[in-house]
Formats: structure tokens, sequence, C-alpha cells
């Protein structure tokens, strides 16, 4: 069966035209000829969520955090409660976390691991899926790692200040 999409006065993208082709070659069997509303819909993007709001809200008090902490200890504890914070307030009391549900790794990217259990949630799995939530995430663990290194790299100079 030939499918005719273009028709006389219809101006199309080189994009559009390969799409309604293919289209047309692989549901021939449609006698309906498909609007370019139904093809752009088949080929839309997944919707993404941002949570960028969140990070701008608990980055001041973050940083504040980061800035105290005494200890590479403190630096994750501050990323951890921090992340689980940011959890909390998106999530709400839909999925329940731990302390040991987010932890801060050294050395490597990204900075941080979130535990299996969370994705065993659907809740957190689809969000984690159409979200920049990782990124977010990611933001806040290399903060954190830099100062974690910062702290281990002049220990010393930070013992000093501690005991004065």
């Amino acid at each position: 069966m030939l499918c005719n999409v273009t028709g006389p006065g219809f101006l199309f993208s080189t994009w559009l035209m390969e799409v309604m082709w293919k289209h047309c070659l692989l549901f021939s069997w449609n006698l309906k000829r498909p609007t370019i509303r139904d093809i752009i819909r088949r080929n839309a993007m997944a919707r993404q969520f941002s949570f960028t709001k969140y990070e701008h809200e608990a980055l001041p008090d973050f940083r504040k955090k980061l800035n105290l902490a005494e200890t590479t200890e403190d630096v994750i504890n501050f990323f951890v409660y921090t992340i689980k914070e940011l959890f909390e307030s998106i999530f709400g009391d839909k999925v329940d976390f731990n302390y040991e549900d987010i932890t801060l790794i050294l050395g490597r990217e990204p900075h941080f691991k979130v535990s299996r259990r969370l994705f065993s949630s659907e809740d957190f799995e689809s969000v984690w899926n159409d979200s920049d939530l990782d990124r977010v995430i990611g933001r806040f663990a290399k903060s954190a790692m830099h100062r974690y290194n910062r702290l281990e790299k002049y220990s010393e100079k930070t013992d000093t200040k501690i005991r004065k």
C-alpha cells in the first residue's frame, strides 16, 4: 500500500517527512492517514521534571554546614543529612529514607551512591528516571568532595584551628 503524506501545499521539514515515511512503512496496514499531531505525539521525548528549585533552597544551608565542618566525617554527615532532607521535601512520606540510603563515594564519579532499596520503590525510581535529581545530588556530592579533599589535605592546619 502506498502512503501519500505530502499533499499539495504542505511544507514539511526533512525530519518530519522522514518520520512520517517510516510511520507509513511500519504501519501500512493502518488505513487512516496519520496526522502531524499523531506523529509528533508518538515521537515526543519523555517529560522531564526539574528539582533545581529544591537544590537552590537547600544549597545555602549546605554550604554553611560544609564551611563549619571540622573533620572529613563531618562532611560526610552533612552531605547525607542534607540529601535526606532534600528527598523528604521532594517525596514527603511516599518513600522512607535512612542514613544508609545515600553514600558519599571517594575518588570516582559520580561521588555518591544511592541504595538499591530506594530503587525498589516505584515512586522513587520513576522520579529518578524522569528528572534531574541525579545531577542535583551530583552537584551536592561534588561540593562535599571538594571540602573533604581540602580537609584531608590540610588536616594539620585544621587541627590547630580546632585546638585554638
